[in-house]
């Protein structure tokens, strides 16, 4: 890696010193977007054609246009609530000033009175004197001019604390939760019906064009604690979030994106003077509700151990660029402790983004990314040591371990990732552009662990285990791309590439035993081998792909796009997948909603998930000794013949702007699967013995709607409450399992069946107590009966009943926000309705019997004597409830334990100060801005699940077993104070 980091460096030094070897010279294009009617600056793109170059303006409406050769060229402005506008302009030799004032739609006619000027510009790239324009009058103007008139998307500048929540804040069709509280716990991310049938994958993730390892790494005994491989992605950084789901992510991604795909953009330079900030962190984790009888066996054992802890966060950044060249720096360092034992992260990092545009045609842009995070297990999640499982799981605290071992008990990691980006774009001639890019992503992953003895696992002096994963992944895409306009009321453009990736990987496992207690830092010393396991492994994929797309003058859009793609994963037999997709949009005009803009579209696409990395793959064998001598017996088959799952998807969509109070789209699809990877056993002919096939035999359907409302309840000037409103809903029934049976995880809880939802839970349940007709007194639990009717499905007649499902039914967020003057405020409210959870630690607290609840039960009915309580009479109604309440919390029963998890939760509230000092004149200093702001997470909770936290949980990633909880960390309560300087 290290040889890698200085071979990007060197390519890097190469690229920042090309704009110095490079003299040629141009002219340029400056000026202002602003409101006609106002005066006020707009944030947005302006395009110029020919040449099909585009610009940001920035907070003051300026914006610049450099290396331009001489000749005629039109600038273009195309803003939410405003009138299209265009201009040409003739460069000759000198610069040009080309302001654009935009016309609110439905506003006074702007004809008849002359345009307001923007009242404020950058001299330094003004150099063309500004005409003189007749002002409007006061009265003409509005009494309450708009905020941000342009931009409602948008309503305030307030931050994300963590990466979970600005992708939810984003993507309302995204279902993102975390596998634990845990300071570096793992995301799992699911759109839409979850992506797949059987082989469920996440989906893919790019950051600045770079494809991530997006899966959260479980091992070292970590149970439900999974450490997050984006643990060092900030959400501060990240700019802006596109979420392609459904037939959107096929057009350019096929084979791998049936799951959707997740596109990052982090910031990046603006053209402005060089501007620098600080930010600082101060707060706290806290257990967000202490543990009482209902969530453990121990409740003073377990809150002993508990700590409040501290969270510190450094950030420096610089940014800015004149000319030619912009750039952006930033740097981090942060400490954060959780509230378990061990939890802890301490992260570091720096990036270096590059823009450049050494020639007028040729536009350069690159990043280098390093960083460091350690992070910490806080209790070996639900293994023998496991901190929860020894205070909240059994009646008598550490009666598996004494408390030192348990403190004593470690799992360390640490993880170091490299990611680098540069791409090219040309011009060769106008209207014809040549893009390429390259993306390198380089982790390496560290892991220790110390388990110290213990006789009733076996462990008679310390064992230690270390793992070591390094892994280098290069992503790769050059397409050509022709723009077509030279037909008035017609335009096209016509795109067509290639895209690759790989991925290698190196997996080394040793744990050994016998160490002398104390000494397990080296472990070459250890006496005995217990496991030593190493694994090279890659995947490549490969595509082609074209898109064409066009627009007509009385706004309808066609896109049409094919991707044709292979991998390593697909079976030697199957030719290379074809994936299409088409979208029309067409505009509408709605009567009732005068002054508005509104489209709607229909859509269709095909994507694909892989099989997991051996089921196409040859038959392997493995030699055994045997009374005879060594044998070979199967040990896995694959099928040469498989197929990628594909995934068809059709949906519909409208989608309303009006002026500056409304942004409203909404849909609705219908997702088909076939083809899914299916294992079954092999005929009796073949002679593979008792092992799994795969094979493509399954289908699924889903179908469900999507809305996200942004609405400006009122805006002014220095003035604005926002509601930002997001919402999914969906349904999905598999359809078929070819030859296969029905699909159980491990655990007999989770099952893949046709009639039923893809993550449902499917086991016996208790329903009744059965009680002796002579004594009245309590004999055994009954469950439900084959044949009848449990919520809503037949019982089959395994006595297996349908408990709900793992994947919510509906999902929403919530976002207000609010200025006033230099005040900002933020609250965010979260809500699922239709999840149901296996409540797995209070399974094993009642078969430790270590449930007050539950033992003074067993004492009142006589199968327990507790001199504290007092038995019930047999036949009375206290008696009969006591029995049922034993019944229903049978621990041979694990269905018992699938419990309803709805919850609204009150996920963040925020109070920002900002202060803002005009242009700082000679001998007033340097500060520019400062601000002071306040934020709260996990404020309040309110659910029907009768554990510690509804929203943690086990997720299948390529498994079986969902939706369910052991001993988990639940989510902090983080306190953050926050502060920040801009010079």
């Amino acid at each position: 890696m290290r040889r890698t980091l200085f071979l990007l460096l060197g390519y890097l030094g190469a690229f920042l010193a090309l704009p110095l070897a490079t003299q040629a010279q141009g002219l340029r294009i400056v000026g202002a977007v602003y409101d006609a009617s106002t005066g006020l600056p707009l944030k947005a793109r302006v395009f110029l054609q020919p040449g099909g170059q585009s610009a940001n303006t920035d907070e003051r409406g300026n914006y610049t246009f450099s290396r331009i050769r001489a000749g005629n060229y039109t600038l273009s402005v195309n803003l939410s609530s405003y009138d299209p506008i265009s201009k040409t302009v003739m460069v000759k030799t000198t610069d040009v000033l080309a302001d654009l004032g935009l016309r609110p739609i439905g506003r006074v006619s702007l004809s008849d009175v002359p345009i307001k000027p923007r009242e404020t510009a950058n001299p330094d790239i003004r150099p063309v004197p500004r005409p003189s324009i007749p002002v409007l009058s006061p009265s003409a103007q509005p009494t309450t001019p708009n905020l941000n008139p342009g931009d409602p998307i948008k309503p305030s500048a307030l931050g994300y604390f963590g990466l979970a929540q600005r992708l939810q804040a984003s993507c309302p069709d995204l279902w993102v939760m975390s596998s634990s509280g845990s300071q570096s716990s793992g995301l799992f991310m699911a759109f839409r019906n979850g992506g797949g049938l059987t082989a469920t994958a996440p989906p893919l993730v790019f950051v600045d064009g770079i494809r991530l390892e997006n899966e959260a790494y479980g091992f070292l005994e970590l149970g439900g604690e999974r450490v997050s491989a984006l643990t060092d992605l900030r959400a501060e950084d990240i700019e802006e979030v596109t979420c392609l789901s459904g037939p959107a992510a096929s057009a350019r991604l096929g084979v791998s994106a049936g799951a959707g795909a997740i596109l990052l953009t982090t910031r990046s330079g603006k053209p402005s003077e060089t501007h620098a900030s600080y930010h600082a962190h101060l707060g706290q984790n806290r257990l967000r509700t202490p543990f009482d009888f209902s969530t453990a066996s121990n409740p003073d054992a377990a809150n002993t151990g508990l700590r409040n802890g501290v969270i510190i966060r450094h950030n420096l950044r610089f940014e800015g660029g004149r000319g030619d060249t912009q750039y952006f720096a930033s740097g981090y360092v942060g400490r954060s402790d959780g509230t378990m034992l061990n939890d802890g992260l301490r992260e570091r990092g720096a990036r270096l983004h590059l823009v450049t545009r050494p020639f007028p045609t040729l536009r350069l842009t690159s990043m280098l990314a390093h960083s460091q995070a350690e992070t910490g297990s806080p209790q070996g999640g639900a293994s023998v040591y496991g901190y929860l499982l020894n205070t909240t799981g059994t009646n008598a605290a550490y009666s598996l371990a004494d408390s030192s071992l348990i403190r004593r008990f470690t799992t360390l990691h640490e993880q170091r990732r490299i990611l680098a980006y540069i791409s090219a774009e040309l011009e060769p001639i106008p209207h014809v552009f040549v893009r390429g890019k390259m993306g390198y992503e380089g982790t390496d992953l560290q892991g220790a662990q110390n388990r110290p003895p213990n006789a009733r696992v076996g462990i008679g002096l310390v064992r230690r285990s270390v793992i070591s994963r390094k892994s280098a992944a290069f992503t790769y895409e050059a397409s050509l791309r022709h723009i077509y306009d030279k037909l008035s009321g017609f335009s096209a453009s016509t795109e067509a590439g290639i895209r690759a990736y790989d991925l290698n990987s190196y997996h080394l496992l040793i744990t050994k035993d016998g160490f002398t207690e104390g000494d397990p830092t080296n472990v070459g010393t250890g006496r005995d081998v217990i496991a030593n396991e190493e694994v090279r492994s890659g995947e490549r994929e490969m595509g082609i792909f074209i898109q064409e797309d066009v627009i007509w003058q009385n706004g309808i859009r066609l896109r049409l796009g094919l991707s044709y793609d292979d991998a390593d994963r697909i079976g030697n037999k199957v030719k290379w997948s074809v994936f299409p997709f088409a979208r029309l949009t067409y505009p509408v005009n709605l009567s009732f909603l005068s002054k508005s803009q509104n489209t709607i579209y229909l859509s269709y696409g095909e994507a694909g998930n892989l099989p997991n990395a051996l089921d196409a793959k040859g038959t392997f064998w493995v030699s055994v000794p045997g009374g005879f001598g060594n044998g070979w017996v199967v040990s896995s088959v694959g099928n040469d013949a498989l197929k990628p799952e594909r995934i068809r998807e059709l949906e519909f969509g409208f989608t309303s702007k009006w002026l500056d109070k409304l942004d409203f789209n909404t849909l609705i699809y219908r997702q088909h699967i076939t083809d899914a990877v299916v294992y079954a056993l092999p005929v009796p002919s073949s002679g593979l013995g008792n092992v799994l096939l795969p094979q493509n035999g399954g289908a699924s359907v889903g179908y469900g709607v999507t809305a996200r409302m942004i609405s400006a309840l009122f805006q002014s000037s220095e003035t604005g409450i926002w509601l930002t409103m997001g919402v999914h809903g969906q349904r999905n029934r598999v359809e078929t399992l070819g030859d296969t049976p029905d699909i159980f995880d491990a655990n007999k809880l989770n099952v893949i069946k046709p009639g039923l939802a893809r993550l449902s839970f499917y086991a016996p349940v208790v329903v009744a107590a059965a009680f002796d007709p002579l004594t009245q007194k309590y004999l055994h639990p009954v469950t439900a009966t084959p044949g009848t009717i449990y919520n809503g499905k037949t019982v089959d007649a395994s006595g297996n009943a349908f408990l709900g499902n793992a994947q919510p039914a509906w999902t929403a967020t919530v976002e207000l926000n609010a200025q006033w003057r230099n005040w900002q405020m933020g609250a965010t409210v979260e809500g699922v309705q239709g999840v149901a959870v296996y409540n797995g630690s209070r399974h094993f607290r009642i078969s430790e019997n270590g449930d007050q609840a539950i033992n003074i039960a067993r004492a009142q009915i006589g199968l327990a004597v507790r001199n504290d309580v007092t038995p019930l009479l047999p036949g009375t109604e206290a008696y009969n409830q006591a029995a049922l309440l034993v019944a229903r919390a049978d621990p041979n029963y694990a269905g018992n334990f699938v419990e309803r998890a709805d919850y609204v939760r009150l996920s963040t509230v925020q109070l920002r100060y900002n202060h803002t000092r005009p242009h700082a004149k000679r001998g007033e200093g340097h500060l520019k801005r400062f601000t002071l702001g306040l934020h709260i997470t996990q404020l309040g909770l309110f659910s029907r699940y009768s554990g510690s936290d509804p929203t943690v949980r086990i997720f299948g990633s390529r498994t079986y077993s969902w939706g369910q909880e052991r001993f988990t960390s639940p989510q902090n309560r983080a306190i953050l104070f926050s502060a920040g300087l801009g010079l």
